[in-house]
């Protein structure tokens, strides 16, 4: 049987599909209840209108900019490269949830470069005899860029690393406790 051949069975895909929309769905109340409280504090010191004025600037596209990703590439770290299955070990599985947690961080990486050059792809002139122009401005473009995309990488990765080897290792555990049932068709089919 090849590594590819079950990918798409439901018990292989839905304990991977609760992982990755828990850490999204944890990533986003931990920034609703940060943009509540500090909305809040600034709400009784300053008035109404720029206590929900910070409200709007923490609830921002950019934090879907790397919850989002980050799902992803901890499903698709989980599903693809290192799937979690009852027979492995507490130390096989954190190693799963890290290598899973590895690319979630990639994924974000990327994003984040996609996001922040493409302010870069609006103002580039490309035609004419303009290439200098366009090597230079992605050069001081992408030295700002590349900074803030490392550094919200690795806060992002800060923030999930407990939540997502948390996540890996309640699912895993309850794997072995609920050990898949085999279908009749597929006993008859090993006969």
């Amino acid at each position: 049987m090849s590594r590819f051949e079950g990918m798409s069975s439901r018990q292989r895909v839905l304990p991977v599909v609760v992982i990755a929309a828990s850490v999204v769905l944890f990533g986003m109340a931990k920034i609703l209840v940060n943009a509540i409280v500090f909305s809040f504090s600034v709400l009784a010191q300053s008035g109404p209108r720029d206590g929900f004025g910070a409200l709007s600037v923490l609830l921002s596209p950019l934090q879907l900019w790397t919850l989002v990703p980050l799902g992803l590439g901890v499903f698709a770290g989980l599903w693809l490269l290192a799937p979690i299955t009852a027979g492995l070990r507490l130390s096989a599985v954190v190693a799963r949830a890290l290598l899973a947690l590895a690319f979630g961080v990639v994924f974000v990486f990327l994003a984040l470069l996609v996001f922040g050059m493409q302010g870069w792809l609006a103002g580039a002139q490309f035609f004419g005899n303009s290439s200098n122009q366009a090597v230079e401005s992605f050069i001081s473009n992408g030295a700002d860029v590349v900074p803030m995309a490392v550094q919200v990488t690795v806060g992002t990765a800060l923030d999930a690393l407990p939540v997502v080897v948390l996540a890996v290792v309640l699912t895993w555990s309850w794997l072995v406790r609920h050990p898949a049932r085999q279908s009749a068709s597929a006993v008859a089919a090993e006969v």
